[in-house]
């Protein structure tokens, strides 16, 4: 198994896949959103997955995991992500992790919210003062 079968889930455009084995070793990444050094990370060591080998090693063969809407700041720039991480059939324990990088929808969505908060203090303003003028 290896990126090109892991289509468990749609890859959007803003989406990374990495497959790795059971000792957190990264087997491959398409580098998308991060480049990887598969030399020196280690899923269990250097994500937010540190310590839950345990926990991905209870997971069945096609099993998934899914973390939906965490919040991290690196390099002074917040991402929402979602996670999915799936034990993939075949030889050996390996694993598929999506990552769904939302930033730019939230970006807009915050943008949008803000337009709309600001008319809405406009519009008051506005009714303030015709309510005032026709007193």
């Amino acid at each position: 198994m290896d990126l090109k079968d892991l289509k468990f889930r749609p890859l959007e455009k803003f989406t990374q896949a990495i497959v790795f084995n059971q000792k957190g070793i990264v087997i491959e990444s398409d580098d998308s959103l991060v480049a990887i050094d598969r030399s020196t990370y280690n899923v269990f060591e250097d994500s937010m997955f540190c310590g839950m080998e345990d926990l991905f090693a209870e997971l069945k063969e096609e099993e998934e995991l899914a973390f939906d809407c965490l919040v991290t700041e690196v390099s002074d720039r917040t991402s929402y992500y979602d996670f999915i991480i799936k034990r993939l059939p075949g030889e050996g324990v390996r694993y598929g992790w999506l990552i769904y990088d939302h930033a730019k929808q939230y970006e807009k969505l915050f943008t949008l919210q803000q337009e709309r908060n600001e008319a809405q203090i406009e519009l008051k303003r506005h009714q303030r003062e015709a309510k005032s003028k026709n007193l």
